[in-house]
């Protein structure tokens, strides 16, 4: 029969045999999931590059259309030449409808017939006045 030393010795060696496999195991597992998540990473970095490109193409598309809209609005408010001002032939007199136009206005234009007053009142306290309406209203 084999002594108790013995029996010790091969507990002990099983037990360092089981730890080291899973000490084996337990690296091999974190390394596979190390490289599950770098492969993942990279091809994120991969697709977030190619429509990062994709973006800045349509960004200098949008850029060169907002300067040509930009240079044909600028075209559009650039002044205009002038044309040459034709002076029209003076009158000795000024004629009679421009007098008519600019005579002052006597208080029979201002006659409301049957149409009734209007009556502004002022600040408290003030009495109203009546004002003459405008011809034609």
């Amino acid at each position: 029969m084999q002594s108790h030393d013995e029996t010790a010795n091969q507990n002990s060696s099983t037990l360092a045999r089981t730890g080291l496999l899973l000490l084996v195991f337990a690296l091999c597992a974190i390394a596979g999931i190390s490289t599950f998540y770098f492969v993942k990473e990279h091809r994120q970095a991969r697709d977030l590059a190619a429509r990062n490109q994709a973006l800045s193409a349509n960004l200098s598309q949008v850029q060169s259309q907002l300067q040509s809209l930009s240079e044909k609005l600028n075209a559009l408010t650039a002044p205009l030449p002038e044309p040459a001002a034709v002076k029209a032939p003076e009158s000795p007199r000024p004629s009679s409808l421009s007098a008519r136009k600019h005579a002052k206005a006597s208080p029979a234009d201002f006659d409301a017939g049957p149409r009734i007053n209007l009556i502004i009142v002022g600040r408290e306290g003030s009495t109203p006045r009546p004002v003459r309406p405008l011809p034609g209203g």
